[in-house]
């Protein structure tokens, strides 16, 4: 119930339904969840070693302001390497005002370049062209020998999720276009990681 009337107050306050969920969660979930994020990335974390003091991170989608400084953290730590971070989202009212906090359709190609993009269940929200297009663009912003990392939910584990997910599974197209870009020659790599059961 109380969390339902904090849900509403977020909503009032111009957050999306989804934004506004994820806002009334208490501190001690949203830890949880990113606990969670960092044991999936630790799993591919040998693949995506950089030999440099400074790297430029790129997050798409970022559903809760306190997940700001917990991806700042945690990719300075699981990266060994300073990180300057970009957030990028559709809407950004549940977000604070940073200049690192950028209003951007991820479906779009992005106006900078990354050692490493990283996405977690964000596939997942988007109809399956718009899964290839998001694929394709994190692809093209890397630097030579960059990393882009989609963390998607399987059917399954999908259904666990008591989110309005549009699209629960990644579509086949979206897995043949990032072979395909994975496959290609050069140092730039695509990882589509598949996301451990929540809850």
């Amino acid at each position: 119930m109380i969390k339902k009337i904090k849900t509403a107050q977020f909503i009032k306050k111009g957050y999306s339904p989804y934004h506004a969920m994820i806002a009334a969660d208490p501190k001690k979930v949203i830890a949880s969840d990113f606990a969670q994020k960092k044991a999936e990335i630790l799993k591919v974390s040998p693949k995506i070693r950089f030999k440099k003091p400074r790297l430029k991170v790129a997050v798409l989608g970022c559903a809760d302001s306190r997940y700001v400084q917990y991806y700042q953290d945690f990719f300075s730590d699981i990266l060994e390497a300073e990180c300057d971070l970009d957030i990028y989202e559709l809407t950004t009212q549940h977000l604070p005002k940073q200049a690192n906090i950028i209003k951007h359709d991820c479906t779009k190609p992005l106006p900078k370049k990354y050692d490493l993009v990283y996405t977690h269940l964000l596939i997942n929200f988007l109809e399956p062209e718009q899964q290839k297009k998001m694929v394709t663009n994190s692809y093209k912003s890397l630097k030579p020998n960059g990393v882009a990392l989609h963390v998607y939910a399987s059917n399954k584990d999908s259904a666990l999720f008591k989110m309005p997910l549009k699209t629960i599974k990644v579509d086949a197209e979206a897995k043949k276009c990032a072979s395909k870009l994975a496959s290609r020659a050069g140092a730039k790599r695509l990882i589509l990681q598949k996301s451990q059961p929540y809850f």
